[in-house]
């Protein structure tokens, strides 16, 4: 799971960066450095409450069912391809288990912001759409996400240096708009790039991490079915209307604004992998 460090090489280039930028604040405004710190905690902050948010909203509204062996006779097959695929993972704690009511087929990781056991959900969906074979590789896919659960700190981190430097570049803006000098302006047009370069990072680790996955799931199924799978499950593209279709066909298309690769690239990838 080497793939996996890609995260934390990004997270120290952004570092190194934000340190150039402040270096460079503290020598043209020393006072302004309180305007940036300010910036980071309340992203800081807002990320955690949106991220506790988000998570609460989730369980409100898809209402997830945890699966045990002993208590689910039923889905007791489902549980023990898990049970299979985390043994082989070699997980130091067992994750949970649950399926989760809502449209689309999806799988995922998660776990509340500031909770100790991670659960692995798939949706109703894709529990009636694939077989055991496939859905082991999904499980495959998510226990890959859940092994390099630390580089989520560093994607948060990605995130929160971008919105600072966003939100310190619009007030910025704002405050040098009366007078703005080169220095000033150089400051401002600095944080607004160092936004958008942290955003286009975080993506970029993204989709690696991705494909790093599906090859883990290969590899853990000891198969060649992730590539099928995900063929099974993806949708196909619909047309895209209006001028948020455009934006997003802009953003994904002309600069592969995606967090997740396309299913051709994933096959590509797998396949280059078994090549």
């Amino acid at each position: 799971m080497k793939e996996g460090r890609f995260f934390w090489g990004t997270l120290a280039l952004m570092l190194s960066l934000s340190a150039m930028f402040a270096s460079l604040l503290y020598r043209a405004n020393p006072s302004s450095l309180w305007i940036f710190a300010f910036m980071l905690l309340s992203s800081m902050i807002w990320y955690i409450i949106d991220a506790t948010r988000q998570y609460r909203g989730f369980i409100k509204t898809t209402t997830p069912r945890y699966i045990d062996r002993g208590r689910h006779e039923g889905l007791s097959e489902l549980y023990d391809v898990f049970a299979r695929a985390v043994r082989r993972a070699d997980l130091k704690k067992m994750p949970r288990l649950c399926v989760v009511s809502m449209h689309g087929f999806d799988a995922f990781m998660f776990k509340p912001p500031f909770g100790s056991i991670s659960s692995i959900g798939i949706s109703t969906d894709m529990l009636m759409k694939l077989n055991l074979v496939d859905i082991e590789a999904i499980f495959g896919h998510e226990i890959a996400h859940l092994r390099m659960e630390r580089n989520i700190f560093a994607r948060c981190a990605l995130y929160v240096l971008s919105s600072a430097f966003f939100w310190f570049g619009a007030v910025w803006a704002l405050m040098i708009s009366a007078e703005p000098s080169l220095v000033d302006s150089v400051i401002g047009l600095s944080a607004l790039l160092l936004a958008f370069f942290g955003y286009m990072l975080d993506i970029a680790a993204s989709r690696r991490l991705e494909l790093a996955c599906d090859a883990y799931s290969d590899w853990l199924t000891r198969s060649d079915l992730m590539g099928v799978t995900l063929e099974k499950i993806s949708p196909k593209d619909g047309k895209r209307t209006g001028l948020a279709g455009l934006l997003t066909t802009v953003s994904c298309e002309v600069f592969k604004m995606r967090s997740h690769p396309t299913l051709e690239e994933r096959k590509a990838f797998l396949k280059e992998l078994g090549a």
